[in-house]
């Protein structure tokens, strides 16, 4: 092996119908060697859709709410990373976007959630025009209130948010729509169970964790715990100011580095520079 000079740990979920490592996973492991970096996948958390009942009981809301043929517009939020994907897993949902694609505005929490929606939505042919530069995103990656003040602007009293979000999750997007009073539904298309931090690497290297999520945060201060691991020696690797200040709250002691986005490049490159 080539000589490396630090090991980047991805925690990225991993879906459960799916055999196959996220493709992020292997695109890193292809380039390491060219940054002097070890990487190492080590999902601390599976991702699945809820059962066709579940999927079944939103659809039926949202029919409820909006009639395909209404003229009202909708706002398309993408709250959570692995929303996009969900949404390629879910047919009875692709058929409902197809159905209202022509009003739909489309909106991400952060810009590498806005490119994955785009594919997907070009992909399952829901728009096949859609460009990233046509999902809202706000300055602050992962803010939901500034989502939120953007559809203020721009809402009418009938319109209707489609928020999709992780089962079971207090989301910031979701709280701060319904706290000014806009119409949201919430289209829980993701389920997400906590696994268990293993070892880290046997080697004497700097550790870098890339996170996405608030879970992956909170499983790898267990797994400190549990294995005894001085977070002082642990670098959390991610995008959103707020995940940074939710990682600085659980392992005061540990390290944040800041990339601005989650490409390879970006993300290798800044591995590859700190320290």
């Amino acid at each position: 092996m080539p000589i490396a000079t630090a090991n980047l740990i991805l925690t990225v979920p991993k879906w459960l119908d799916d055999p196959t490592n996220p493709a992020i996973v292997g695109a890193m492991k292809k380039v390491a060697a060219q940054y002097w970096l070890d990487v190492h996948y080590q999902p601390l958390s599976n991702a699945s859709v809820p059962d066709d009942a579940k999927c079944r009981a939103f659809l039926r809301e949202l029919n409820d709410l909006d009639e395909p043929k209404d003229q009202r517009k909708l706002f398309l939020i993408a709250a959570n990373p692995l929303a996009p994907e969900s949404i390629e897993k879910i047919e009875g949902l692709q058929l409902a976007l197809k159905l209202r694609s022509e009003r739909i505005k489309f909106l991400a929490t952060d810009d590498d959630t806005a490119l994955a929606l785009t594919e997907i939505i070009r992909f399952c042919n829901i728009s096949r025009t859609l460009q990233t530069n046509d999902v809202q995103v706000p300055i602050t990656p992962g803010s939901g209130l500034e989502i939120a003040n953007w559809i203020e602007e721009r809402i009418e009293p009938k319109d209707l948010c489609l928020v999709i979000q992780q089962a079971e999750e207090n989301n910031l997007v979701a709280k701060s729509l319904m706290d000014k009073r806009i119409r949201v539904l919430k289209l829980p298309t993701v389920k997400i169970s906590k696994l268990q931090l293993d070892n880290l690497p046997d080697n004497d290297l700097p550790n870098y964790l890339l996170v996405n999520d608030a879970i992956s945060v909170a499983v790898a201060k267990q797994g400190f715990i549990t294995l005894g691991i001085d977070p002082a020696g642990i670098t959390f690797v991610g995008v959103r100011p707020s995940l940074k200040a939710f990682a600085k709250k659980q392992c005061p002691e540990s390290n944040w580095l800041d990339v601005p986005d989650l490409s390879v490049a970006s993300v290798m490159d800044a591995v590859s520079k700190d320290g």
